[in-house]
């Protein structure tokens, strides 16, 4: 489990209603999709050749029509995810560690995840863990 200390505490009500897909961070790969700019970080960049580089841009750039229409609904305790076209419905609850705040995940297809969350300047940061890499999915208010 990954958390992050919270921007702000955040209750069931903050995240009523649907949050749009904006922005995803990967272990140094930052896509914007509402202004479709990808950015490397100099570290990622580093440890790539300039083939490589363009390799993960283009595919990165591919994947950004898939993603504009993800987005993510809370309604009381249910959550839906739509995720490059791919739903999973399911339910969460909002735990503290600490100072910091997770959501714990039941979903429809009989599995559970969890993933700290946050929001900061009005938008929402949902951090998942899986198979080794990073994933920070940014969303903004309907």
């Amino acid at each position: 489990m990954i958390t992050v200390a919270s921007a702000q505490k955040i209750t069931t009500a903050d995240l009523q209603g649907q949050w749009r897909l904006s922005a995803i961070d990967n272990n140094g790969a930052h896509v914007n999709l509402l202004t479709e700019e990808i950015t490397i970080s100099p570290e990622m960049k580093a440890q790539l050749t300039p083939d490589m580089v363009n390799q993960l841009s283009d595919g990165l750039k591919q994947s950004i029509s898939r993603l504009k229409a993800s987005d993510v609904v809370f309604a009381s305790n249910t959550i839906k995810q739509n995720m490059a076209g791919k739903e999973k419905k399911g339910t969460y609850a909002l735990k503290e560690l600490g100072d910091k705040q997770y959501a714990a995940f039941a979903w429809d297809n009989n599995t559970t995840s969890e993933s700290s969350i946050w929001i900061k300047n009005k938008q929402l940061h949902i951090v998942k863990s899986e198979g080794g890499q990073v994933f920070e999915f940014i969303y903004s208010k309907g």
